[in-house]
């Protein structure tokens, strides 16, 4: 795979972090992802499904509003009480990333629109 590389990891609270294979082994789903340089802000967008157990994730990183699929993840057990991390840093690689914002929100039932 090629950098900017976007990976998703759940702890479980007693894995350590392989920073020798840049977190290739604690990943769970992964995509590459040209963010830099780009005329609009990146963006990601995390959707959980807990009724069906699906996770999403969608970047907007060529237009505004423009959302397309980094990965989908099934049969996703997150617990009620889930922490959400971010980090540049990886292994030998890693970058320098200004988080402006983190919004969440609660929604109702899906409606099956990540497929």
């Amino acid at each position: 795979f090629s950098f900017p590389y976007v990976m998703a990891m759940i702890g479980d609270g007693r894995t350590s972090y392989n920073a020798a294979q840049d977190g290739v082994g604690n990943s769970v789903a992964s995509c590459e992802a040209d963010f830099r340089g780009k005329s609009v802000p990146t963006k990601a967008r995390i959707s959980l499904y807990r009724d069906t157990k699906v996770l999403v994730l969608k970047l907007q990183t060529k237009a505004w509003d423009q959302w397309d699929d980094c990965f989908t993840l099934t049969d996703v057990d997150v617990p009620l009480m889930a922490y959400l991390g971010f980090t540049a840093v990886t292994g030998e690689v890693h970058d320098n990333h200004d988080i402006i914002s983190v919004t969440t929100t609660t929604l109702g039932k899906s409606t099956n629109d990540y497929k």
